[in-house]
Formats: structure tokens, C-alpha cells, sequence
């Protein structure tokens, strides 16, 4: 009686354990598969920052060569101001120098009339 008492608790035990380990087994099936979900989400982010980064370097680089380009035109507008500015100050110069040469030409003229 007892040997077939300590028996079935013995099989009894193994099929506790036998569940145990299927329970085990299960779980492990379970946290191998959200791992491997995680693991998939991880690299997809990993990959979408890479692309990020890469168009932002690309923005970078096009507003870095706009940023160029715009100085360039402001510099050379800045120059032609200048040379305009000059060509400017040069041609009232002219003027003025025409309009003395016409206010000596009619104080000529005047005095020659007055003679």
C-alpha cells in the first residue's frame, strides 16, 4: 500500500512537473516572440532615424548652399551699389562742371553783349 501510494504521488509530481514545464515552455515561446516583435520595431525605428538624418544632412547641405548663394548675391548687389553710387557721384560731377562751363559761357557771352 504504501510503495503504491508513494507511486502515484511520484506520477502524480511528474505530471505537475510535465505541466510545469509546458506552462515554462509556453511562456518562453510567448517572451521569444514579443523579443523578436520588439527586436523587428527597433530596427524599422533604427532605420527611419537613418533616413532622418540623412534628409536633414541633405537640408543641411541645400540651406548651407542657398545660405552661400545669398551671400554672393548680396555681396554682389552691395557691389553694384557701389558702382552705381559712383557712376552717379561721377555724372553729377559732370553735371556740375557742365553747368559751370554754361554759367562762364553766358557771363561771356553777357559781357560781350555788353560791349
Amino acid at each position: 500500500g504504501v510503495l503504491q501510494q508513494e507511486n502515484a504521488e511520484i506520477t502524480t509530481m511528474k505530471q505537475n512537473l510535465r505541466a510545469v514545464y509546458e506552462e515554462v515552455a509556453k511562456h518562453n515561446e510567448d517572451l521569444e516572440g514579443a523579443v523578436a516583435r520588439l527586436e523587428a520595431e527597433l530596427r524599422a525605428a533604427e532605420t527611419r532615424l537613418r533616413e532622418s538624418q540623412a534628409l536633414a544632412e541633405g537640408r543641411g547641405a541645400e540651406l548651407h548652399t542657398l545660405q552661400g548663394t545669398l551671400c554672393a548675391v548680396e555681396s554682389k548687389a552691395a557691389e553694384d551699389g557701389r558702382d552705381w553710387d559712383a557712376q552717379k557721384d561721377r555724372l553729377e560731377q559732370q553735371l556740375r562742371e557742365r553747368d559751370g562751363q554754361l554759367h562762364d559761357s553766358q557771363a561771356t557771352a553777357q559781357q560781350w553783349e555788353n560791349r
